[in-house]
């Protein structure tokens, strides 16, 4: 390669390298938020209803025959 392309490939990657803090600190902060976001829902759902619901939901899912549906979703 030539000088030139080394030397702007190098300013790429660190520049490239220099957008990884912010990005984790997105990453670390929008976790939270959907954190948060996840245990009003669950408090909202309780609120609702003390049913499990979560587990009734996996039982049936589980019970389901594979195929199921498909017939409907055809054409």
């Amino acid at each position: 390669m030539k000088k030139g392309h080394l030397e702007s490939r190098d300013e790429f990657m660190r520049r490239l390298k220099g957008f990884d803090i912010p990005v984790q600190c997105w990453n670390k902060s929008l976790r939270s938020i959907q954190d948060h976001l996840d245990e009003k829902r669950l408090k909202i759902l309780r609120w609702i209803s003390d049913q499990p619901y979560i587990q009734h939901h996996k039982q049936t899912k589980n019970e389901v025959l594979k195929g199921t549906g498909k017939r409907l979703l055809s054409d």
